[in-house]
């Protein structure tokens, strides 16, 4: 998994592979952790990369764009060493992005106090060694990740005063055996570690780097000034975090139309921040059993049932189940139904965090601005889903369907303090569990492949979203529950969404694809922002060289 247990989502640009190392995508829309594991809570993206047994020679690929400034380079290489396969990626790219990607608004007069643009500079590197003896199949997989990323700029004056930027290096490992026993019965034992340096690096008022070294805040603050939008002050928020995971899984057919997948794990998370925890650092333990059955009871239906188990030392015991039925009405049409239920951990700056904000040209103490909460409960969702899918003219036109209705319990929020009482006494955000959100929605793709080297895909999505959620403290009591000021929650989720894609190859290795996207108006989480619609359209032209024998 590249869940980040700190701040509770996957960190994309961090993963150690690129799109050529990508073999397809998986998306499992809706809850699946019965299949999927822990936080598998409103969908999962299923990335597998091409395997280091099929060598495919060299291939370099670069990458000019002036509007941009992007420049990339890209060299992969297949071979084989003996019995062993191996598999070795090398990527730099150095990308202006777009200017004022990002601008946050003061409060009140609405005049720009902070721009980030979303300039980028990566090295990646990537292996994968994979290898077979007698019924046992070893993988070998390292890669490193190291990036600078998007320039904040304060605003304050209209100046435009570096603030700061972020440097993040990541490291993941992995191990997978697997052991053929028979042709009905395969064992799976898989050991993972993913690290994280999350550094971001502040600068002084006069733009030169200035070193992260903040002094340890007061174990009971003072009362200080109060904290006014667009006074420049920051705080570093650099972390460093590790996941150790161990599996061990066995997958069985017992009868043509019978099969089970049965296993349990454990892990390890950790993670360490002079400016996110007051102890310095945090970790938690977990464990976990998980099976999943898949029956054909008719040839016009196939059941599925699973659950997940899962134990955490600072929380609790929690089971997700999930039961599905496909409905076969013919070869080519099925009627897909399901329930499930799934939770998302809090992560642990959620429980542990004791944030502070400094003065940007001093380094004093200036406002409390996040405070965790030990006794923050698990968020809870169950879907229910219907769906159809159908492939005619020998898959030339496949139309997928889905329909779904998603209840969201113990929504984890940060409601803010009011602007004029944030100060060393009472923080800009908490941590709560509050109130109950609902999501009816819809669901179209549709695939044509009209010859074998053209292929089309549209696809739409409405999505009606209802419940309040807590957006701010009425008041500046510190306590677990403070008063709220509430909003209807449709607001944060865009109501329509759509797009197509069309790709054409003109010959063997040139290509020509046109993609179009739609996202409706929405509000962001946390500060509030209000993003307008958003509308892209891109066109690519790609050529492939490959040095190999193939």
């Amino acid at each position: 998994s590249t869940y980040n247990p700190l701040i509770g989502g996957t960190l994309w640009q961090t993963l150690p592979i690129t799109l050529d190392d990508i073999h397809s995508i998986e998306v499992v829309r809706g809850p699946n952790a019965a299949t999927y594991g822990a936080n598998s809570f409103s969908g999962v993206i299923n990335i597998k990369t091409y395997s280091a047994l099929e060598p495919d020679g060299t291939q370099v690929s670069l990458a000019y764009g002036p509007q941009r400034e992007l420049k990339r380079i890209r060299a992969i290489h297949d071979d084989r060493y003996q019995d062993i396969g191996y598999r070795l990626t090398f990527e730099y790219e150095d990308n202006k992005g777009f200017p004022d990607a990002y601008r946050e608004k003061n409060d009140v007069t609405q005049i720009p106090i902070l721009e980030i643009n979303d300039d980028m500079k990566k090295l990646l590197l990537n292996s994968q060694f994979e290898f077979s003896q007698n019924n046992l199949s070893h993988n070998f997989e390292f890669g490193i990740v190291n990036q600078e990323l998007g320039m904040e700029y304060d605003k304050l004056g209209f100046v435009g005063i570096p603030v700061s930027y972020k440097d993040i290096f990541s490291m993941y490992g992995q191990y997978t055996l697997n052991q053929q026993v028979n042709l009905l019965t395969t064992n799976k034992l898989k050991i993972a570690h993913n690290y994280t340096d999350f550094d971001n690096k502040i600068y002084s008022e006069d733009g030169d780097h200035k070193p992260n070294t903040r002094p340890n805040p007061p174990a009971i603050p003072d009362i200080g000034v109060p904290n006014f939008d667009g006074h420049p002050v920051n705080t570093s928020k650099s972390f460093e975090s590790h996941r150790l995971d161990l599996d061990l899984s066995q997958s069985k057919i017992l009868s043509p139309g019978f099969q089970y997948v049965w296993g349990g794990g454990m892990r390890y998370d950790y993670g360490s921040s002079k400016d996110y925890f007051k102890s310095g650092s945090e970790d938690r333990f977990s464990a976990r059993l998980n099976a999943h059955m898949e029956w054909k009871a008719l040839d016009q239906l196939t059941l599925n049932l699973g659950g997940l188990y899962e134990y955490y030392e600072d929380l609790d015991a929690f089971l997700s189940p999930r039961a599905a039925a496909n409905i076969h009405l013919t070869n080519n049409q099925t009627i897909k139904t399901s329930w499930s239920r799934a939770y998302r951990m809090p992560t642990l700056i959620d429980q542990y965090a004791n944030l502070y904000n400094y003065d940007n040209a001093t380094g004093l103490l200036h406002d409390w601005d996040t405070v965790g909460n030990p006794d923050i409960e698990a968020e809870e969702i169950e879907s229910l889903e219907l769906g159809y899918i159908g492939n005619f003219f020998e898959r030339k036109l496949v139309v997928d369907l889905r329909l779904a209705k998603e209840k969201i319990k113990n929504v984890i929020e940060q409601p803010k303090t009011p602007s004029g009482k944030r100060n060393l006494a009472f923080p800009r955000w908490r941590i709560i569990n509050f109130g109950i959100m609902e999501i009816d929605s819809a669901e179209l793709d549709i695939t044509i492949r009209p010859t074998k080297d053209t292929f089309i895909k549209a696809y739409g999505a409405y999505a009606n979203a209802y419940g309040e959620r807590a957006k701010e403290s009425s008041d500046n009591s510190f306590t677990p529950n403070p008063s709220k000021i509430l909003t209807d929650v449709d607001a944060y989720v865009p109501l329509f969404s759509s797009g197509f894609l069309v790709s054409h190859s003109l010959n063997e290795n040139l290509r020509i694809s046109a993609q179009y996207n739609y996202v409706d108006a929405y509000t962001t989480s946390g500060e509030g922002d209000e993003i307008d619609r958003l509308e892209t359209f891109d066109i690519k032209l790609s050529k492939s060289f490959n040095t190999g024998d193939k």
